[in-house]
């Protein structure tokens, strides 16, 4: 099993995989739905668990409907696509096929907001949150390093509900190992001067922004919104009230 000191170095998406490919070793029910062989974890995920991989194609639709009928059997189902298409492309079937029957499929978005950017529009990712949001019963988490999308594994393994992970591109250094994921956030306090606010790799952004901050004599804290649906709303509020001053990023 990798470490933690392996796991930090990786890709969000490798990091997902590999976490993945151990747990395959112990349970049959685990299926991967994709339609991209991009990966090098998923290449080896695909060679090594063959029975439990299927690529259908560019068929995002069709992918959807197959990780319903799949959940419905008893099957553990990833869905890995790149966000712009998995989203946009498939949101009656996420809707009507997933979430309208409360099925525990875990979609995995690789490629959130601008993380393809060079590739266009066709490959971007600014409303997925939004989106996703409106979805009855979908939890949505958007992690800021490859330590927590590991983690994030044994979540989605235990929830009975769908899931959206929303995943960047790159590898981001900054991580906890003590975080509480019940809770949804993640606090970091050097003070209550300004209170900085962020979901995702940005977070990486408003940690390096803080310790600028201090070094110039402003003590700031870091909350870190691993989980945006549902939202933590009570401690947030409880976060906020202590400060006077507050960004998001």
């Amino acid at each position: 099993m990798l470490g933690v000191s392996e796991i930090r170095n990786m890709q969000m998406r490798d990091a997902f995989i590999s976490k993945l490919y151990e747990k395959v070793k112990y349970d049959k029910d685990i299926i991967i739905i994709s339609n991209d062989y991009g990966a090098v974890s998923l290449d080896k995920f695909r060679n090594d668990f063959p029975d439990q991989y299927i690529n259908a194609g560019v068929s995002e639709q069709n992918i959807i409907s197959m990780a319903a009928g799949m959940a419905i059997a008893g099957k553990k189902v990833f869905v890995y696509s790149i966000a712009s298409f998995i989203v946009t492309r498939c949101l009656e079937q996420i809707k009507i096929d997933i979430c309208s029957q409360q099925l525990p499929v875990t979609i995995i978005a690789v490629g959130a907001g601008y993380a393809y950017s060079e590739d266009g529009p066709t490959h971007h990712a600014c409303e997925d949150i939004a989106i996703m949001r409106t979805l009855d019963g979908m939890q949505i988490y958007s992690p800021s390093n490859a330590v927590m999308t590991s983690n994030l594994v044994d979540i989605s393994l235990d929830t009975s509900m769908p899931m959206y992970i929303r995943m960047d591109k790159g590898i981001y250094s900054n991580f906890k190992e003590d975080i509480n994921y019940d809770l949804g956030l993640d606090v970091d306090s050097l003070g209550n001067d300004l209170c900085i606010i962020s979901t995702g790799t940005i977070h990486n952004v408003a940690i390096d922004l803080s310790r600028i901050l201090f070094e110039n004599g402003i003590r700031s804290t870091v909350v870190d919104i691993f989980r945006l649906k549902p939202l933590n709303t009570k401690l947030l509020s409880k976060i906020l009230e202590d400060h006077s001053h507050v960004v998001t990023i």
